[in-house]
């Protein structure tokens, strides 16, 4: 019998928000298995590594050290919001029109690191298993919703979930990082990396599905996605000028 390869990552953590209100939580897919060698092997014999282009010390990236004031409110946003309200459909409206209110700079940088950084990077802060955020301030916020809020509406080739079903009845997911003729290596949140070998696959499948969790609508009110957005806009942009300067 050839050893299974799965690998879960399952743990949900609520991640309450001060400064919210108390009703800002999100559900936050983290790591089950604790890492502490770049070459692990879990119950079922899989390897995994640390990704050495991707080290969890980026954590207390430079950027997030510093208290950050809130956006300031303007009416090009206040316009702009009025512009989209009109094609947007009628569940994303509360969305925009909370996005022409100031937005919290610290209640967003709460919710990235404790709900996004696993799988984004911004600046020089989180992972690359998601679409880099770095430029998303460039974004239309329609677009920015529509990731946020339906991440399988439109997925980059790319960052498609590869799903594994081993000879063993197992299976596993991740976004495929390379391909060899004796293995897959897959791509895993917080930096991780799967290895899985042919010997030991059945099939393997693209799937249309995004890793991001599909109910973000019902776990995220208004508020706490113009706080993200305001968020991943600002530090966006402060990356952008910090390159420019160096």
């Amino acid at each position: 019998m050839m050893r299974a390869c799965l690998f879960i990552i399952v743990a949900l953590i609520a991640v309450s928000v001060a400064g919210c209100g108390g009703n800002a939580s999100w559900i936050n897919v983290l790591s089950s298995q604790s890492v502490t060698n770049n070459d692990t092997r879990n119950q079922t014999g899989l390897k995994v590594v640390r990704s050495s282009s991707d080290s969890p010390d980026q954590a207390a990236a430079k950027a997030s050290d510093t208290a950050i004031d809130a956006v300031p409110n303007s009416e090009i946003a206040a316009q702009n919001v009025a512009i989209n309200l009109s094609a947007a459909p009628i569940w994303m409206r509360p969305f925009l029109e909370s996005l022409s209110q100031t937005g919290n700079l610290e209640r967003g940088r709460a919710l990235f690191t404790g709900a996004c950084r696993n799988c984004h990077r911004l600046g020089t802060d989180g992972h690359n298993l998601g679409p880099n955020l770095s430029k998303a301030y460039l974004k239309s916020d329609i677009e920015l919703l529509y990731d946020i809020l339906e991440p399988s509406r439109r997925i980059q080739p790319e960052y498609q979930t590869s799903v594994v079903l081993t000879q063993d009845g197992f299976t596993t997911s991740g976004i495929r990082k390379s391909e060899s003729q004796k293995n897959i290596v897959l791509r895993r949140e917080n930096g991780l990396e799967q290895i899985v070998l042919h010997a030991d696959i059945d099939v393997v499948k693209q799937s249309n599905v995004s890793l991001m969790p599909s109910n973000l609508r019902d776990q995220l009110n208004p508020v706490d996605v113009a706080d993200l957005i305001a968020y991943v806009r600002h530090c966006g942009a402060a990356h952008k000028n910090q390159i420019a300067n160096q």
